[in-house]
């Protein structure tokens, strides 16, 4: 798929719209979910462009094994690295909204 650029990621990794983040290197960008579905909702965002999870894995496998060594990486940051869901959608048909890769990380809140 074709990536867009008149998305809401490529916005907030602009700086065009505002985020509440929690974790932010080289490569991605972690923040909260505006529409939590869980008592903790992060999305990880590549700062790579890249439409579709059918779309990553076109890419090399370094990048891949980066990318989700740094969503556990946020996880760990955000305290609930023992223990969250991962999910990422791919295309309209799996529930992507956004077209710009990016993961899910759910957990329940912690103490």
């Amino acid at each position: 798929m074709n990536y867009s650029e008149d998305n809401v990621f490529f916005k907030i990794l602009q700086g065009e719209l505002p985020a509440q983040t929690v974790f932010e290197d080289e490569d991605v960008l972690a923040f909260h979910d505006i529409y939590p579905k869980a008592p903790i909702h992060v999305l990880v965002v590549p700062k790579k462009l890249i439409a579709t999870f059918g779309d990553l894995c076109e890419e090399n496998d370094v990048f891949i094994g980066n990318f989700f060594k740094k969503v556990h990486k946020v996880a760990q940051t955000i305290g609930v690295g023992e223990g969250y869901k991962m999910t990422i959608h791919n295309g309209t048909n799996g529930g992507q909204e956004v077209f710009h890769i990016h993961a899910h990380i759910l957990a329940n809140a912690t103490t």
